[in-house]
């Protein structure tokens, strides 16, 4: 592959001295209204008390107020500077992490996904999809819980549907043009450390219906009593000679209800109080959602979902939400809420608007917070797009079983190491054979072959000049490790990974498997026979295959008409006692070995035969 002139690694770096810059000025200011809150407070009151004492009661009066007012202020105009400074350094940092994608430091990232790792699994093991030097961990720039969940799945649940991938494609691109929305929304999941946490119990809380509303009659009692309780206090207190019975009834009829539903009282209150901070996370990521501007079909559904079925937005009703809650956090201020609680039974009104918002919008949170991670996920991807341009998206294509590609390389080797190979599989050459000698590069060719497809499935750009390939199915057996806890030798482990690679041939779907040095854990005559064996099953239409080998003997399954093989490998070459590979694959079967000769490089001197 060429590269190209565009650096994004030099818009990543403007943008950290932009954003330094403005943070300096920022913190300048924060310090300022630091310094100056601390002596408008004591200066104000230190005169105002003096005044007070020296008897100019009028000027006491006026400065003591308006200090206070002052000092509010400025300690709102912190609070607000505070956040743009903390907006700033999570731009600052996510441009960093940018710039350590492109220069290969993107390992130092300490968001693996190792807790994806499944060995189960029909690539993800072999394709380093998670773990340590990862796809995971090279793309992922989610925040929410379910954000990395959904990222997960696109990498691990290949696509079937070739108008799903070309919207996705067209989604990515979208996103990869909209570099600020972007970075806003990455700042926004940053801000608070809740939004990586599981959302379920947050979810079962916003759709849990309480009994309350099921009793209308209970509900019209509770609702009308304080009406009637606040008429009969002003009556009370307006109108002379009336009994003072008038107020005290309703009110002690109200302080009776409150003390019966004590226990349902602070049951609400206390569920409230734990899952308050963690819906207002997410209210700025749906604010921001909510204002793109979009295009694409796939990202415009997802705004839509933000709406409930009266049209009302996700960020007003969690705004809604957050008003009830500041309602019921009136019970900190004791002597007010009693006041309250006596005169209208606030707590029970504050439940009863608490529940209607459930009925109508908490039904809907899953929805909302679902249309949040599926935009994260795509905006990992995006990332790919924007800082490798030059990378294309591949062409699916629906006629016969193709994987065809131009310039092809691994997309996690950096720039600077990175070799990029020609390939092509189709019905006429569906199983290639990849020989050559240790170390030469068969084993990171079928990786290449592998996670490109991962990441064309998902939507993404590839790392080739121009790929062809159809819907299909990814197997493959490579990193095959024996298991003390369940008593399985290494060899037995490949046997089974490779039956469930068969077993999936059987099922009539297009699939294509990669097998690393098949049966490489028993003797040269059994790999022999075993790999002809596996290679015949395998043989289908529909199915295509690389296989890399030491067993040179495969290469003459080239020369049977009823197999569609071809033959490749790998070479090295040695210069001043030095090995050297150039990883480029070329047709035949390899001619060279180095076993040997690594031998000795590490100091493991042959014994000559006697």
């Amino acid at each position: 592959m060429e590269s190209s002139k565009y650096c994004p690694e030099e818009e990543y770096s403007r943008r950290i001295e932009e954003y330094t810059r403005a943070l300096n000025k920022e913190m300048r200011l924060y310090n300022l209204l630091s310094n100056l809150r601390i002596v408008v407070f004591f200066v104000g009151v230190g005169l105002s008390i003096y005044l007070f004492l020296v008897r100019y009661y009028l000027f006491s009066g006026i400065l003591f107020p308006v200090t206070i007012i002052l000092f509010v202020y400025l300690i709102i105009q912190h609070g607000k500077i505070q956040a743009v400074t903390e907006e700033l350094s999570r731009l600052i940092e996510i441009n960093q992490a940018s710039i350590k994608r492109i220069t290969g430091e993107w390992t130092q990232f300490t968001d693996m996904g190792e807790e994806f790792i499944d060995p189960e699994h029909q690539y993800s093991i072999d394709l380093d999809i998670f773990g340590k030097a990862s796809l995971f961990q090279w793309v992922n720039v989610t925040s929410t819980y379910l954000g990395r969940r959904k990222l997960t799945n696109i990498l691990t649940k290949t696509s079937e549907d070739k108008d799903q991938i070309l919207c996705r494609q067209s989604a990515i691109k979208e996103l990869a043009d909209n570099l600020d929305w972007r970075q806003s929304f990455q700042a926004e999941g940053m801000g608070f450390k809740g939004v990586s946490r599981n959302p379920e119990g947050l979810l079962k809380w916003t759709g849990m219906d309480n009994e309350l509303l099921n009793k209308p009659g209970l509900i019209l009692i509770l609702q009308i009593l304080p009406i009637i309780t606040t008429i009969a206090v002003l009556v009370y207190l307006v109108i002379p000679d009336v009994h003072y019975l008038v107020a005290v009834i309703p009110v002690l009829i109200q302080a009776v209800l409150l003390w019966l539903g004590k226990k349902l009282i602070i049951e609400v209150v206390e569920s409230t109080g734990k899952y308050k901070k963690e819906t207002r996370i997410y209210q700025g990521l749906f604010r921001l959602l909510e204002k793109a501007e979009f295009t694409n079909d796939l990202l415009t559904d997802l705004q839509i979902k933000l709406f409930d079925d009266r049209g009302r937005l996700a960020s007003h009703q969690v705004s809604k939400l957050g008003k009830i809650v500041e309602n019921m956090d009136l019970r900190y201020v004791p002597m007010f809420h009693v006041l309250l609680n006596l005169l209208v039974m606030w707590d029970y009104q504050c439940i009863i608007a608490l529940e209607r918002w459930k009925e109508r919008s908490g039904k809907y949170f899953h929805q909302w917070l679902q249309a949040v991670a599926d935009v994260e996920a795509l905006s990992s991807l995006a990332v790919i797009c924007y800082d490798h341009k030059e990378w294309v998206f591949p062409e699916i294509v629906t006629d016969g079983q193709i994987f065809k590609a131009s310039d092809l390389g691994h997309p996690l080797i950096p720039d600077s190491s990175r070799v990029c190979n020609d390939l092509e599989l189709n019905q006429q050459r569906n199983i290639l054979i990849i020989t050559g000698s240790n170390m030469s590069g068969k084993s990171t060719l079928l990786r290449t072959v592998g996670i490109n497809l991962v990441l064309a499935f998902a939507g993404a750009p590839v790392c080739a000049q121009k790929l062809q390939c159809s819907m299909m199915g990814i197997y493959s057996s490579m990193r095959v490790n024996d298991s003390l806890e369940q008593n399985i030798s290494s060899f037995y482990a490949e046997l089974l990974r490779v039956k469930m690679i068969v077993d999936a041939s059987r099922k009539s779907k297009p699939m294509i498997f990669l097998l690393d040095e098949i049966f490489r854990g028993t003797n040269s005559k059994d790999r022999h026979l075993g790999a002809i064996t596996v290679l015949k099953k395998m043989n289908k239409k529909g199915i295509i295959g690389l296989v890399s080998t030491h067993d040179l003997e495969l290469g003459e399954l080239e020369k049977e008409s009823s197999l569609q093989v071809r033959n490749y490998h790998f070479e090295e070459s040695y210069q001043d006692n030095e090995i050297h590979f150039d990883y480029q694959l070329k047709p035949g079967v390899s001619t060279t070995t180095n076993a040997i000769y690594l031998m000795k490089m590490v100091g493991i001197d042959m014994v000559k035969e006697s």
